[in-house]
This record gives C-alpha cells, sequence and structure tokens, in this order.
C-alpha cells in the first residue's frame, strides 16, 4: 500500500457508527445513509480511507432552523467521525412536516426498515 493510503471501514460498520450518532443526537423519524465512495474513486482524498456518504435525515429538530443551521446540527453529531471514517457528506435534512408531503406508503429507511 501507498503511504498516503488507509484501509477503509466496511461500509455497513460505517453506517451503523453514523446511525447511532444521529440517533443519539438528532432522534430522526427517518434517516437514510447511502455510500457514495464508488464515485469518488479517482479522487486523491479516497485513497485515505475516507468514506463519502449521502445522508437524508427526517428530525423535528430541525422545525425552524434555516439549511445552514441544520447542516451544522448534522456535521455535529457525528462530529467524531469526519476526517477519520468520513471523508466528504451530502446531507439533505427535513422537518417532519416538510417530509411528509413526499413520503410514499412504504417507508424504506434504516429506522422504518429494522423491523
Amino acid at each position: 500500500m501507498a503511504p498516503d493510503t488507509k484501509e477503509r471501514a466496511p461500509a455497513a460498520e460505517v453506517a451503523h457508527m453514523l446511525q447511532n450518532a444521529f440517533i443519539a443526537a438528532l432522534e430522526p423519524t427517518h434517516l437514510w445513509i447511502e455510500d457514495e465512495s464508488a464515485q469518488h474513486a479517482g479522487h486523491p482524498e479516497a485513497r485515505r480511507g475516507g468514506r463519502h456518504v449521502h445522508v437524508r435525515i427526517v428530525s423535528a429538530q430541525f422545525t425552524g432552523k434555516s439549511l445552514v443551521e441544520r447542516h451544522r446540527m448534522v456535521y455535529q453529531a457525528v462530529a467524531a467521525h469526519i476526517g477519520r471514517e468520513i471523508h466528504a457528506m451530502r446531507v439533505q435534512a427535513s422537518s417532519p412536516l416538510e417530509w411528509a408531503p413526499n413520503a410514499s406508503d412504504f417507508c424504506t429507511c434504516l429506522l422504518c426498515s429494522r423491523g
């Protein structure tokens, strides 16, 4: 392995760490975490081990908050993982009222599908 290359944590392990952090900090009603690392395979930083993830999260704590405030809350919830397991994170943060009009009858998020 090249000196600037690290072994990457498995995607499922990273998703589980993030899920636990989000549940503890933001009490989401819906949560999706998608690993998009393969789309960034040629990116120089990708060799350093951090994953690129897309997070969609619905929480009552976002009600009345600006987009910037929501993103800060999301990043703060997983601050311990940024620069380690996570290199980049794309965030979509919604309040329950914003998400409800777009909700399908069968939710496949991590929280609803865990049984």
